[in-house]
């Protein structure tokens, strides 16, 4: 399904681009990775598999997360490290596009032999890393305190002397302060842009996830917009509703404390189709992708949906919202606070300096500023926002092509 779902969005693109720049040849140089990585390694008397998907540099080093999950497969990894490159070029930072992968669910193994798997696993993939070559990051399955690991151990292989190889890590371990909160921070921030230029100052959205990226954009949403009551939300045990809105401080919190949002004071406890079909003006998914297909964007009663998730909608909810005027923020630019906020800590890494809080949060905010004027102020020319965004990354990729 990603599959399918990715070479919709490149034909709809490549369409456009085409329209000012003919190259065969960069058409085939972004539709297939560069190089695929497969590695077997053994710890306690167990074979583990995983991989590196390596799609592409043409702007600079691979970037991309580490997922850790029995589920996890080179097919779902190609597809998030195609749209890694995008995302990159989005923006136009020194990064290409990767995601790499542990076939294993660790969360049931104690610390040490978390660790160890950690370790065994740059160990089979050290000599393809590196802070100008390959820079992985957290992602579902992993954690901060592993990337700490994964980056003494590979120190230790190289003599490398900097904490650049992966970003994510902790703040003792080198991170950079903002990184936890970055993408709903950002999810949050562009949300904002668009209310405060098209829409009413008081209004009301739905929210699906409550991971890192979703507990962090209902808070930083309840900042930034605080006129904007969260009706509905939900996790994977289940959906729930308040009519007058939930307190975001309480949720954070009961979530952070029993990870989860079982068990939460609400109105209801409603179904995903009542969910998604819940009137409000904005729906933010922020959970799994394809979880918002046709059936559902046609029950969608809203005005803008901002794609906290890696492709969360299918083709056919595309053609949907694009036919009741929904206005999209994709993907690509809505959760792209992470990986801007990864090229910071890897910039104060390999740099030698450090940023405080406000400074990282003030960079990251004039890069999505200017990207949304682009696409959504004076310059944007397309009512397909994801063609739009996805045609300004062919462009900048197409650039270094010609250098």
């Amino acid at each position: 399904m990603l599959k399918k779902l990715i070479s919709t969005q490149i034909t709809n693109a490549l369409t456009v681009f085409r329209k000012t720049h003919v190259s065969p040849s960069f058409e085939r140089l972004i539709q297939v990775p560069e190089k695929k990585i497969n590695v077997s390694f053994q710890y306690n008397d167990k074979i583990y598999n995983g991989f590196r998907i390596q799609y592409n540099s043409l702007l600079g080093p691979y970037k991309g997360g580490i997922r850790m999950s029995t589920i996890v497969d080179e097919d779902e990894c190609t597809a998030l490290s195609f749209w890694m490159t995008i995302k990159t070029a989005l923006f136009n930072l020194p990064y290409g596009g990767g995601k790499g992968g542990i076939i294993a669910d660790l969360h049931h193994l104690s610390k040490k032999d978390q660790e160890g798997i950690c370790r065994a696993y740059v160990k089979s993939i050290y000599r393809d890393i590196g802070p100008k070559i390959d820079i992985p990051a957290p992602d579902l399955g992993s954690n901060s305190e592993m990337m700490d690991w994964m980056n003494d151990e590979y120190k230790k292989l190289t003599g490398e002397t900097s904490n650049g190889t992966f970003t994510g890590k902790t703040i003792e371990g080198g991170g950079s302060l903002g990184r936890t909160e970055a993408t709903g921070y950002g999810v949050s921030y562009v949300t904002q842009y668009y209310v405060n230029k098209y829409m009413d100052e008081q209004g009301s959205y739905i929210l699906q996830g409550f991971g890192n990226v979703g507990s962090h954009t209902a808070l930083f949403m309840n900042k930034m917009l605080p006129k904007y009551k969260l009706l509905a939300v939900g996790d994977h045990t289940g959906y729930y509703y308040n009519k007058n809105g939930f307190d975001i401080n309480y949720l954070f919190e009961y979530n952070k404390k029993n990870k989860s949002l079982n068990g939460i004071t609400c109105d209801n406890k409603i179904n995903k189709s009542d969910f998604f079909s819940t009137e409000c003006d904005i729906v933010i998914p922020c959970a799994l992708e394809l979880e918002v297909t046709k059936e559902i964007a046609e029950s969608l009663n809203c005005k803008l949906v901002v794609e906290g998730a890696n492709g969360p909608l299918s083709s056919e909810a595309d053609m949907i919202l694009n036919q009741k005027n929904i206005t999209l923020i994709p993907d690509i630019l809505a959760n792209s606070g992470g990986v801007i906020v990864s090229y910071l800590e890897w910039y104060q890494n390999v740099n030698n300096v450090n940023y405080t809080y406000n400074e990282v949060l003030s960079k990251l905010e004039e890069r999505l500023l200017n990207k949304m004027d682009e696409i959504y102020g004076k310059g944007g020319m397309m009512t397909d926002k994801r063609t739009e965004c996805y045609v300004s990354s062919f462009k900048n990729l197409y650039k270094a092509i010609e250098k």
